[in-house]
């Protein structure tokens, strides 16, 4: 008998243990669990809105491409506006990137700069954003100094960027239509060296070296006159002003061209060499047929 008296004891007290226990922490364990449903829920419904927000964008962006490729220029850019102002950031960008091709294709270089500049600065993937930057100093380059685009363009043409060559590139360009040529000469150089430079981008430069060869002040008296000439195209080519050339994109010999394709993404052509016609052994008979004539 005592032993069933002291059993019922022990079990009220150890529900008035486990009573206390759920009342003390009971309020917190309940906020606990519907905090979690809450986020849970919440989590599944934003990537719902999501998910449905980049397909719309998706859909928006693709019917826009079309209009593009049939020249219905003003409809496409109301799509793109709508999707730069309401979509995801990455439909965002290539939006903002086709509006700036489209400001290119008719001639609006200061509103193709603006735009690319916004596709950077919107952009989530460091790949395209280097483009964009890219795209942003190749639209305004005719207003921009040397050390300007040496500002805008030196976290890209410094350390392992992918696209560093193309950015020391322009860079050197700028510096040789101001006919400065000891610092041309000094980024052409680092792009000839450079062992992963794309071939494209290395032939390119040794042409500008041989046309800088040409160009030495102190082989000519109207050197300086003649350099303010230059235009972007003869920089990134070694061509002579007048010479006939061939087209010429900035984006020949990058590794990345394949995802710029596959993003629909071009670089604006920037100069009139023709790849296929300039080798390294071209290079020298440049530079030597300068020699004869002096």
């Amino acid at each position: 008998m005592a032993d069933i008296f002291e059993q019922e004891v022990d079990e009220e007290l150890r529900k008035d243990r486990y009573n206390a226990l759920l009342r003390r922490y009971g309020p917190w364990v309940l906020g606990v669990a519907i905090v979690i449903i809450v986020g849970v829920g919440g989590w599944q419904a934003w990537e719902s809105w999501s998910k449905s927000q980049r397909d719309a964008a998706s859909d928006t962006y693709v019917a826009a491409a079309r209009l593009v490729e049939n020249d219905r220029f003003e409809e496409a850019g109301v799509e793109l506006e709508q999707i730069a102002e309401n979509g995801p950031d990455g439909y965002a960008t290539l939006a903002l990137m086709q509006q700036g091709a489209i400001a290119l294709e008719q001639g609006d270089n200061d509103a193709a700069r603006r735009l690319f500049e916004q596709a950077a600065a919107r952009s989530p993937e460091p790949l395209v954003r280097d483009l964009a930057t890219l795209k942003a100093a190749l639209a305004g380059f005719e207003t921009y100094s040397t050390d300007d685009l040496a500002n805008r363009l030196g976290r890209i043409a410094s350390g392992d960027n992918a696209m560093r060559h193309l950015a020391t590139e322009l860079i050197a360009s700028k510096a040789l239509s101001e006919g400065d040529y000891d610092r041309a000469r000094r980024e052409y150089d680092s792009i000839v060296f450079a062992l992963d430079a794309p071939d494209g981008v290395r032939v390119r430069a040794s042409a500008a070296l041989a046309l800088l060869n040409r160009l030495d002040p102190q082989g000519a008296a109207d050197d300086e006159e003649f350099a303010g000439e230059i235009t972007l195209d003869e920089t990134m080519t070694g061509e002579e002003p007048g010479s006939e050339a061939g087209d010429f994109t900035l984006g020949d010999g990058t590794e990345p061209a394949a995802d710029e394709d596959a993003l629909d993404i071009t670089l604006p052509e920037a100069t009139l060499g023709n790849a296929d016609n300039v080798t390294p052994g071209s290079e020298d008979d440049t530079a030597g047929s300068g020699e004869d004539e002096e």
